[in-house]
Order: C-alpha cells, then sequence, then structure tokens
C-alpha cells in the first residue's frame, strides 16, 4: 500500500536489518524535499515495527498485518497533512495520498482528527 502512493523504489534485495543504513544512504539531504516523503516512510514504518515487536514481546498483544498496515498508513497521511512545507506535500502528493485538505478527510471518507 505504501508502495502503491510513493514515488521512489524502494529496494527488495537487502536484508531488513540493513534497510534503515540504505535508507538513510539513499535520503541523507533533509533541505531536499523530495527526500523527505520516504524518510518519513521509512521512519514511520519502522516506529510502527518497533511499537508491534514491544507490544508482543512485553504485553502479549498481537496486531495483524492488516491493522498494523491501516496504522502506518494512517500515520503518514497525518504527517503528510500536516507538513506546512508545500514543497514537501504539493497538491500532487496529497492526491495520490488520498488526502483532500479542504475537507479535512483522506480517500475513505476517514476525518483526518481520527
Amino acid at each position: 500500500m505504501v508502495n502503491v502512493r510513493n514515488t521512489t523504489k524502494w529496494s527488495k534485495d537487502i536484508p531488513w536489518n540493513q534497510v534503515w543504513e540504505w535508507g538513510a544512504k539513499r535520503f541523507n539531504c533533509k533541505g531536499v524535499a523530495s527526500h523527505r516523503i520516504p524518510c518519513m516512510i521509512l521512519a514511520t514504518t519502522v516506529y510502527h515495527i518497533w511499537y508491534e515487536r514491544n507490544a508482543r514481546t512485553f504485553n502479549n498483544q498481537f496486531s495483524s498485518t492488516a491493522e498494523k498496515s491501516e496504522e502506518i498508513l494512517t500515520t503518514i497521511r497525518l504527517k503528510l497533512a500536516s507538513v506546512e512545507d508545500r514543497h514537501t506535500a504539493t497538491n500532487e502528493v496529497l492526491a495520490r495520498w488520498g488526502i483532500d485538505l479542504s475537507t479535512g478527510q483522506w480517500a475513505q471518507g476517514r476525518r483526518m482528527s481520527q
């Protein structure tokens, strides 16, 4: 789901433990608008996977892949909707992610505050 909305081609040929290093090398310019969204996606995904790992390890709580994917997508949409720099979150980017700032909703009809 994230890959469909993002124009960056993510490497599928590297082990998971090297993904963060790969992303840090590939998207290392904070001042470059085209690097901000891939960094946001990678950081959000890593955070949610880490959170799920802790929930499973310490609380014996499990989320489904679908639930975790939706949480990641929701977090990214909220971050994109709140970005003030329109060089990062252009109208084209917001439309690709199904975000309509004029109505405060995204594609599934959910309000952004949910």
